[in-house]
């Protein structure tokens, strides 16, 4: 998060991001000040939710790269200054075949005349960009935890999230998705680095007739 500035004796006043930035760089779990949040029609008027062009990574043979994504939602969502749950739906517009999931809370903030939002969830996982060399082993039991499939867990954690009421218990879900999404990074990791050595040790063995 960027730096606050002051603005009064006690008070700082955090710089808000882009909503660019926060799907695509930031992970759930936290509240930000963004200052293109929303697209004033007038000054009477509630101001829409911006739908911002985003730069992700593409697993998808086609592309294997950082690709534009582009929401594909059509309905205007109008901001308020209580908070809305909303998932935005966002696909590669290089393949056209896969797609971005987002789950976040936002409002409107009439004082500072700017925007508030917090993810929720997303899928593809924040941060879980899959290799071809990672694929064979992203399914083996060292990855599950407590006995549950990490990916199924993160995408209920998805669909209860836009059913949940209370704003305390939303971010609440949003801490537990953040926790799994590190527990199986790291997981992944490990097995990861374990099926390097058992190749290596292939290797040696086979390079003895």
């Amino acid at each position: 998060m960027a730096v606050g500035e002051k603005t009064g004796r006690n008070s700082v006043r955090i710089q808000p991001i882009k909503f660019e930035d926060l799907l695509s760089k930031y992970p759930p779990g936290k509240m930000h000040a963004i200052r293109n949040l929303g697209i004033s029609r007038s000054p009477t008027s509630a101001p829409i939710l911006n739908k911002p062009r985003l730069k992700l990574y593409c697993p998808a043979d086609f592309c294997r790269d950082v690709r534009f994504f582009d929401a594909y939602q059509t309905q205007k969502v109008a901001l308020t200054e209580k908070w809305s749950r909303l998932f935005l739906h966002y696909s590669c517009s290089n393949c056209r075949s896969r797609s971005k999931i987002f789950a976040i809370m936002a409002r409107w903030n009439a004082v500072a005349d700017e925007g508030e939002a917090v993810i929720i969830g997303e899928w593809p996982p924040f941060g879980l960009q899959v290799s071809a060399r990672m694929a064979p082993i992203a399914g083996p039991q060292t990855l599950l935890i407590n006995g549950y499939n990490p990916l199924a867990l993160l995408e209920q954690a998805l669909t209860k999230g836009s059913s949940v009421e209370r704003d305390h218990d939303a971010l609440k879900l949003a801490a537990a998705v953040r926790k799994i999404l590190t527990e199986l990074a790291e997981r992944m990791a490990r097995a990861l680095e374990d099926q390097t050595d058992l190749e290596e040790a292939v290797n040696t063995i086979m390079q003895y007739d």
